[in-house]
């Protein structure tokens, strides 16, 4: 097929899930802990039908974040490959095309989509246009002394503790149930000690909120879940965070007397960053005009088409591994696309 080319494969993402559902088994038991555990799919971090389907038949739940999710899972759920006994949780801000395609599928049926309201206009929108009654959801928007500092106007997703309590009060009386509480800190967490300490704040808040709502039965730690794939030393013990995870969750409700919910955890690079590789093609080498400087490799392709991520994604360093040569000595090089001369296709 000639170079650039992406190579897929697909059990390593049947793996991932498999390893994540051991160990949050582990943890359960470690933990003694009384709710279940649900693995989540982001469908955003690769929605190519072959890594959904895998993923759906390692036993993942889907997660969405825009319209185009939906009309896909719709589509699946026809074809029979999304059982009607997995969740759909569907995140994001959203547009009109994306509730009414919430809606749809569920007045076609399918019982186990879970909007999480990010505002209260996406909630007078269901209550508007949904007979069917609807399984909801929150996001927190949290607090601004814990936001990353890199963003000053604060998060741009959820809703406020108050905006929450609204929604609860709302939808009170009506056929639609409140049943999950989603909290997201970040990507590519690998410091567990903040982690948990952010997720036990949110811990609290989803049992202060449980106290009042009896139908709210899910937690969610949202995303964050960090992958080998971006390090060749990484190391990350999963079961650890999971038993640590619970056990701060069973003290929490213990704490305020509500019972031990479900935990949901969203996985997308998690799940798919390992199950592909791109082979690249030097095509000449061309010597630096500075004495000493390191060589260009020009590829037979171009960066910012073949990989955009590696120009965009602010301080992620991504693997890069030659396939022959390995006698030779090791030096810096700069890699260059070949097939455009942009100043930024390096």
């Amino acid at each position: 097929y000639g170079a650039p080319l992406e190579i897929a494969y697909c059990p390593l993402i049947t793996e991932q899930v498999e390893r994540m559902l051991g160990w949050a088994g582990a943890a359960r038991a470690a933990a003694g802990y009384h709710g279940g555990f649900l693995y989540a799919y982001a469908t955003k971090a690769n929605f190519a039908e072959e890594v959904v389907r895998t993923a759906l038949a390692a036993g993942a739940h889907y997660e969405t974040s825009a319209t185009a999710d939906v009309l896909i899972a719709h589509h699946l759920w026809r074809q029979g490959v999304l059982s009607e006994r997995r969740y759909m949780f569907c995140n994001g801000s959203k547009e009109d095309s994306y509730i009414d395609a919430i809606v749809s599928l569920r007045e076609a049926g399918f019982e186990r989509v879970v909007p999480i309201l990010d505002d209260l206009d996406e909630l007078d929108a269901y209550l508007e246009r949904c007979n069917a009654p609807l399984l909801l959801g929150v996001r927190e928007r949290h607090f601004a002394d814990v936001v990353n500092p890199a963003h000053p106007g604060g998060e741009r997703f959820g809703l406020t503790q108050q905006e929450i309590a609204i929604a609860a009060r709302r939808l009170a009386g009506t056929p639609h149930r409140l049943v999950v509480y989603h909290a997201m800190v970040g990507s590519q967490l690998e410091d567990m000690d903040g982690w948990m300490a952010r997720l036990e704040r949110s811990a609290a808040a989803y049992c202060q909120l449980r106290q009042q709502v009896p139908t709210l039965r899910a937690f969610n730690f949202g995303g964050g879940m960090p992958t080998s794939a971006y390090a060749l030393d990484f190391e990350f013990d999963y079961q650890s965070f999971l038993t640590r995870l619970m056990e701060t969750m069973a003290a929490v409700c213990a704490e305020h007397g509500v019972p031990q919910p479900d935990i949901i955890g969203e996985f997308g690079r998690y799940t798919v960053a390992n199950h592909s590789l791109y082979l690249l093609e030097v095509g000449t080498t061309k010597s630096a005009q500075a004495t000493g400087g390191e060589p260009w490799y020009l590829l037979n392709s171009s960066l910012m088409v073949t990989l955009p991520d590696t120009l965009i994604v602010e301080d992620q360093q991504f693997i890069v591994l030659p396939l022959d040569r390995w006698e030779q000595p090791a030096q810096g090089v700069r890699l260059g696309g070949r097939r455009t001369c942009d100043s930024d296709d390096m």
